[in-house]
Formats: structure tokens, C-alpha cells, sequence
């Protein structure tokens, strides 16, 4: 998993922040968990790939 090596996390650590974001954003899957986090301001529109927007996370 790709994801995986650029955080330097097992495919299992990948799973367990996602299925944890589900929960907390109170989505049903990650489809949903992108377009809530982009709705929020988390995930800048624009970029490729979304950057995290800094100051709506302070």
C-alpha cells in the first residue's frame, strides 16, 4: 500500500486512522470521509494531490 510507506505505517496502521476518521466524522466510507473533509475546509480544493490546510486545523 502506498500509503502505507509514506507515512511509515503498516497496511493495518493505514486501516485503523481511517476506520477512526469514519467514525468521528460519522461517515459511512471513505467516499463520504473526503467530501466531509472537504466540505469542513480540511482538504484544500484545487491541488492535486489535497494539501491539508494548516490554519483550519488550529
Amino acid at each position: 500500500m502506498h500509503i502505507a510507506n509514506k507515512v511509515y505505517l503498516s497496511r493495518q496502521g493505514v486501516e485503523y486512522h481511517v476506520s477512526k476518521l469514519l467514525q468521528r466524522l460519522r461517515v459511512p466510507n471513505r467516499p463520504a470521509l473526503i467530501a466531509k473533509v472537504y466540505s469542513m475546509g480540511i482538504l484544500s480544493v484545487g491541488t492535486w494531490p489535497p494539501e491539508v490546510c494548516r490554519e483550519r486545523l488550529d
